[in-house]
This record gives structure tokens, C-alpha cells and sequence, in this order.
């Protein structure tokens, strides 16, 4: 009974075996969407926290986004008659000295109420309450670095500290300055660098990090002002601010840059996790980050008009344990690894039994037509005064060739036939 040697496919078998590895281990980024409407630079980029929502601020005004449908959603500056979602313009208010709004932060307190803070170029930082049932934003705390110290407020972020501290960073002396959440009053004041473009902080690892105007980003302790280290990145083409955040629950950092790249560090190692490519000319450097089941990062340019880009990326599992204390292992994470094992070792072994049933069907092939050749030029010519023909013996040949294709080390054997000696 002929049997077929050729069923398996072993390139079409390891091909799906490999993308099936690929997509079980590897955790990588990718670009979700592009959103284009705006006609100027965006130098403000927030994901609400459900992630549904981008909030895009730019030269030529605010826009808001839909992330699911990549739709840009009504604000008053649009008709009216749209329908869908749409923002409306609730109240106002005068900042304290009219200055130029450098820097914004907001908390929500539960209940309808929000407490923001502002900073103005004009080195004013004020604390506001927004009531939403109401629809009052009220003005709590002002206060105002003096004109002689070279104090802007350029970014401003609430701590999650008993008192809610506001934490105020310098543009110009590169200072962290905090302020009472309570009284709004000053409370002290670290020395971090010459300068700062942006910054950010995580309350529950009591971090700062900071754009350095410089080679990339610098990470301090929040309470000591303590250096920890620095974020690498190409040194700037031209000084603009880049932004800068924490990232999948502290663990990551992710930064801007004037040539194009988004950056995502580890933390502790300070190694660069990934590169976002933005754009090939121009910077990237507004950006805005949400922790969810996955991190989404927005990336835009403040120095070249150009589009959004919505960036998803899936953390390694060394660092999605989701334990509150940073631990990367417990039951759960111990038990997911050896399943993903489990899986890897049997993807392993069909892969193995694949190639071997491939070499088996190539090798016995070749021993048929092998056999097939030395049948055909043993054939020998009748003797004459004997009256027949010496056979060959075939089960020889068919051991000779078992030795011959054999797949141990040992040395090939040639093959010899012998016939009876004719008298």
C-alpha cells in the first residue's frame, strides 16, 4: 500500500507556530489612530479617565475627541445643530493679574466638586473649586511669587498627601515649590535644576519627574528633592519644553522630544522600553498619558502643525502583577507563567514532531530512489555455459541502505552486493 510521505507542510507549520508564539509573548506598541483638524501647533494633550475622551489644545483653540470613532465632538465654536455629544461653556472667570495661563491641574473631590489650580506667566498661582451642579467656579487661594525672583509656575500638580498640597515647578530656577492645599500658603521649597520644561509626579512611589531642557529628564524624590537619575534621550535641536509623565502605575516613564520620537523608560533601570515614531521631521513634544487595562498615550508637536497620534501600549508581564506594593510575583502571577510554560513547552514539542516527520518522509523517499537506482545498475548479463542469471539479493540492498540513511553519528557504511561465485 503506497503511503503518502509528503502530508505535513513543516513551513506553513512552523509559520503559524511562530505567530501564535509572537502574539501570546510579546507585548508591543501600536498606533491606534490619527486625528488631523488642527490648523496650528497643540501644546496640550489630556485623556479623560475613562480614556474615552481626548482634550487637544492648540494655536488655533481647544478640540475634543472621541476615541472610539476618532470623531471630533461639538464645542461651541462648532454649530449648534450637530448632534452628538457637545460642550458648552458653563461660566468664566478673571485670573487674579490677567496674565497668560502657563500651566493648569485638576482634582476631582467627589460629589460634583473639582479643585483646580492655575499658573500664569505673570508668576500667579491661584486654587479654584468648580461646583457642577451649580455651575459656580469660585476662586479659594491666590498667591504670587514676587517680581524679583525669576519664578514661573510651568507646571503644577495636586499631591495625594493628607492636606492635598499643591506642588508648583519653576520654568526658569528650576524649583519644586509646595504649597498648602488648605491655606494655599507657601510651605517649602527643593532645588532641582537650572531649568524645568515640564514635569510630573506619582504620590504613591513619592516621585518627580522633570524635562530637563537639556539631555532628556531627570527623576527626584518628591519629599527630599533627592536626584535619583536621568532619563536619556538625543540632545535637543532646539530648547522647547517636552512633555513628561508617569506611566502604567508609576512603573514607566514616557517623554517628548524636538525630533519626532516618544520616549518610554523603565523606571528603575532607567532603559528605553520602546520608541514611538511621531513624525521624521519635527517634534513631539506635547504628549498625555491613561493608565488603564492598557496604556494609551497621545503625541503631538508644538513646534510643526501635524496630527495626533493615539498609541497603545501593552507593559511586558514582569509588570503587570497589579499588586498595590510593586511585587511581581503572588499565586496569580506564579500560576499565569506556568501555564504560559505549559503552553510554550507543547508549542515546542509539535514544532519537533513537525521537522521530524518532514526529515522521516524526505529520508525514505530518498532511500526508495536510491534503491531504486542501485537495482537498476546491478543488473548483470547472462553468463555463458551456466544457463541463469545470479539474483541480487534484495533484502541486502534494503539493509545496506538502512545503513546508509541512518540519522545516528555513526560513520556512513558503503553499500556492498555480492552475488554466488559462478563455476
Amino acid at each position: 500500500m503506497n503511503k503518502s510521505h509528503l502530508a505535513y507542510n513543516p513551513k506553513v507549520n512552523m509559520l503559524d507556530s511562530m505567530m501564535f508564539l509572537n502574539s501570546l509573548f510579546l507585548r508591543r506598541t501600536q498606533l491606534l489612530i490619527e486625528l488631523h483638524g488642527h490648523t496650528g501647533q497643540i501644546v496640550s494633550l489630556a485623556i479623560s479617565p475613562s480614556g474615552e475622551l481626548l482634550t487637544s489644545g492648540g494655536t488655533d483653540g481647544v478640540k475634543v475627541w472621541n476615541l472610539s470613532t476618532g470623531k471630533e465632538i461639538p464645542t461651541p465654536q462648532q454649530p449648534l445643530q450637530e448632534r452628538g455629544q457637545r460642550f458648552e461653556s458653563v461660566c468664566s472667570a478673571c485670573i487674579a493679574r490677567g496674565g497668560e495661563i502657563l500651566s493648569m491641574t485638576a482634582e476631582d473631590l467627589g460629589g460634583g466638586s473639582t479643585r483646580i489650580a492655575t499658573g500664569t506667566r505673570d508668576k500667579c498661582v491661584q486654587f479654584w473649586t468648580f461646583d457642577s451642579s451649580a455651575q459656580k467656579l469660585l476662586s479659594m487661594h491666590s498667591s504670587a511669587f514676587s517680581q524679583e525672583k525669576d519664578i514661573i509656575p510651568k507646571s503644577l500638580a495636586f499631591d495625594n498627601n493628607e492636606s492635598k498640597d499643591l506642588c508648583v515647578f519653576g520654568l526658569y530656577n528650576g524649583g519644586l515649590h509646595k504649597y498648602g492645599g488648605e491655606d494655599g500658603k507657601w510651605m517649602l521649597t527643593h532645588q532641582l535644576g537650572s531649568k524645568i520644561g515640564n514635569a510630573a509626579i506619582n504620590s504613591d512611589h513619592r516621585l518627580c519627574v522633570i524635562d530637563n531642557v537639556g539631555n532628556g529628564f531627570d527623576l527626584y524624590k518628591l519629599d527630599t528633592g533627592n536626584f535619583v537619575r536621568t532619563f536619556v534621550t538625543k540632545e535637543p535641536i532646539k530648547t522647547y519644553p517636552k512633555g513628561v509623565a508617569f506611566a502604567h502605575r508609576g512603573h514607566a516613564i514616557v517623554g517628548g522630544s524636538d525630533h519626532g520620537c516618544v520616549y518610554i523608560f523603565d523606571r528603575k533601570s532607567g532603559n528605553v522600553l520602546h520608541t514611538l515614531k511621531h513624525a521624521q521631521d519635527g517634534g513631539a513634544q506635547t504628549i498625555a498619558v491613561n493608565d488603564g487595562k492598557d496604556v494609551t498615550i497621545a503625541s503631538a508637536s508644538a513646534s510643526t502643525t501635524g496630527r495626533i497620534c493615539v498609541w497603545r501600549w501593552r507593559p511586558t508581564m514582569e509588570k503587570r502583577s497589579g499588586l498595590e506594593d510593586g511585587r511581581l510575583w503572588n499565586a496569580r502571577t506564579m500560576l499565569i507563567y506556568i501555564v504560559k510554560a505549559a503552553i510554550l513547552l507543547a508549542a515546542t514539542a509539535y514544532l519537533v514532531e513537525v521537522i521530524h516527520r518532514h526529515m522521516r518522509a524526505e529520508m525514505e523517499l530518498a532511500i526508495k530512489k536510491e534503491r531504486e537506482t542501485i537495482l537498476k545498475d546491478t543488473a548483470l548479463p547472462v553468463v555463458q555455459n551456466v544457463g541463469q542469471q545470479p539474483e541480487v539479493d534484495e533484502w541486502q540492498v534494503a539493509d545496506s541502505l538502512e545503513a546508509k540513511f541512518s540519522v545516528d553519528n555513526s560513520p556512513s557504511t558503503d553499500i556492498v552486493l555480492s552475488s554466488n561465485s559462478v563455476s
